[in-house]
């Protein structure tokens, strides 16, 4: 393995004892490792900060560009070694690369090493603070990233390739549906000027990011149509200065007027005037707690990072408990910045209250590391390549996401491989695409129910290579039913006709009646009503 772990290790030390379990090769450079010297967090026992990689008298050849310190090619390469794309699978080579690249902060190459970590797959070890050392970095840059306008980002869309009705609305500002919407807003249709600006803020739906043309739309939105919550985006937008120039006293009347009018963005909004530029904490607290109580995630939020930071009016010093409790709140309403600040207190078990998780802590960064442009600009990429009808293009980004543990892109390159087989045959030395990505994908933290009866299927016929396994199949689709899947109980019933034993751990949570368990000719009739009937 690539991977250092340090043993033993006392807080402060200079010589640390680091132990790589494999020997170290190097194929396409003289060079060799140090260890960097910053503690990254606490959390982590005897972790003091991903290994350096450092190329000495660099041969000339296929890394160049990484090399030369690109590090996007050094995540490229680890692809590449780690899928087997046209070359040998060289599980050793690709961590090498997958580390310089993420050692670069390169966004793809952190995302993923931490998903690679949080699976334990492709030779990386079952690591979920090595996993999370690596999400929270990425994590924190998505929360500053999602706020700039940047060409080479994008918001993440999970748009998938089986879903012909979301594919539709995958437009640009040269399509019909953009035309038609553009000529409804022009005429006034409130609706449609509020799609478009939503469109053009974020980048979605295939149109590119457009903070200015968007800022056209709010203004139509709120000054014309008087509409709350496009007074507030303009609001917000003339605060920041995004894509027009900044003017906080006609923000402010806005901010105003659309809470005025039932906003409860817009009083969250006020809260954070005063604090930002104010400096009132007690007049910003109010506008906070009046949010809060009409379940604004970001009041909570904000409420939060005032307990957290010792800053709530009338409360004396920190109080860690109360904060954690606000950001849990906001999290479970996908509250980003929430996500993360609770992903913190599970990995350091700092409170009583809080026992220290890490598997949750990297699951809540890895969520939120999801929502990062650089990814949502590649898989953007690919789903405009595929709607070209350019699979090879969209076939190559969408690879490229998967490998950083997308679950919509692991989705759709499953489905490509399996449409049209010889794209993947034609790249990769092994002959496994389909199985790869809907292995991988019954293996995310949520899912797909695709996933679960495709691999049933693969493992009740056998796949190529892989060998019939009926324990497994029942087991898939008994996953895809947990989710009331009709197909899945269909298949489940056909299973016990043909004389498999459903095992009785699996009737019981699929909540089959416990008196026909002993009777498989029950058991299957009750199988297929519930197929019938979902």
């Amino acid at each position: 393995m690539v991977d250092c772990y340090c043993r033993n290790v006392v807080d402060i030390t200079r010589h640390p004892l680091c132990r790589f379990v494999n020997r170290l090769h190097f194929d396409d450079t003289a060079g060799y490792f140090i260890l960097g010297g910053s503690k990254y967090m606490p959390s982590i026992e005897g972790f003091y900060g991903p290994v350096k990689y450092y190329r000495l008298e660099a041969r000339q050849g296929s890394a160049i560009s990484s090399c030369c310190g690109y590090h996007r090619a050094s995540y490229y390469l680890a692809v590449m070694y780690e899928t087997g794309l046209r070359v040998p699978v060289n599980y050793l080579q690709g961590h090498v690369y997958g580390l310089v690249g993420a050692q670069g902060d390169e966004s793809l190459a952190l995302m993923h090493l931490g998903y690679k970590h949080i699976q334990g797959i492709d030779g990386y070890p079952l690591d979920y603070d090595l996993s999370y050392s690596y999400y929270i970095n990425i994590g924190k840059q998505t929360l500053q990233d999602r706020w700039e306008v940047q060409e080479t980002q994008a918001y993440v869309e999970s748009v998938r390739l089986t879903d012909e009705t979301a594919l539709k609305f995958h437009t640009n500002e040269n399509s019909d549906l953009y035309q038609f919407l553009n000529l409804q807003a022009k005429r006034g249709d409130l609706d449609s000027q509020k799609t478009l600006a939503r469109m053009l803020f974020w980048g979605q739906n295939g149109v590119s990011k457009n903070v200015t043309a968007a800022a056209k739309w709010y203004a139509r939105s709120a000054l014309e149509m008087e509409d709350p919550q496009a007074m507030y985006n303009l609001a917000i937008i003339l605060f920041k200065g995004q894509g027009v120039k900044k003017n906080k006293t006609f923000a402010l009347q806005l901010m105003k007027k659309a809470a005025e009018k039932g906003s409860v963005q817009a009083l969250n909004g006020l809260g954070w005037y005063y604090h930002t530029f104010k400096a009132d904490l007690v007049t910003a607290t109010k506008y906070f707690e009046k949010a809060a109580q009409n379940e604004s995630s970001a009041a909570f939020f904000n409420l939060g990072i005032f307990y957290l930071n010792g800053l709530y009016p009338g409360k004396s010093g920190q109080n860690q408990t109360a904060a954690f409790e606000l950001f849990l709140k906001a999290a479970i309403d996908g509250h980003f910045d929430a996500v993360i600040e609770c992903s913190q207190f599970y990995a350091t078990g700092q409170l009583s209250t809080v026992s220290r998780d890490p598997e949750m802590a990297a699951k809540m960064a890895k969520e939120i590391s999801e929502q990062n442009g650089n990814l949502g600009y590649v898989v953007k990429m690919a789903l405009d390549a595929y709607m070209e009808r350019s699979w090879n293009e969209a076939f190559l980004h969408y690879l490229v996401a998967a490998e950083a543990g997308m679950e919509v892109a692991q989705s759709n390159i499953a489905y490509m491989c399996e449409e049209w087989p010889e794209l993947g045959q034609s790249y990769f030395t092994t002959d496994d695409c389909e199985w790869r990505y809907y292995n991988r994908l019954v293996n995310q933290h949520f899912p797909p129910n695709r996933a679960y009866l495709k691999m049933g299927d693969y493992f009740y016929y056998g796949l190529k290579d892989h060998s019939r396994n009926i324990k497994l199949s029942i087991a898939m689709y008994a996953n895809a039913a947990s989710a009331d899947d009709s197909q899945a109980f269909f298949n489940l019933a056909s299973l016990v006709e043909e004389g498999h034993r459903i095992p009785i751990r699996i009737l019981k949570h699929l909540q089959i009646d416990r008196a026909v368990w002993s009777d498989d000719l029950t058991v299957a009739l009750k199988l297929y009503e519930r197929s019938i009937y979902l």
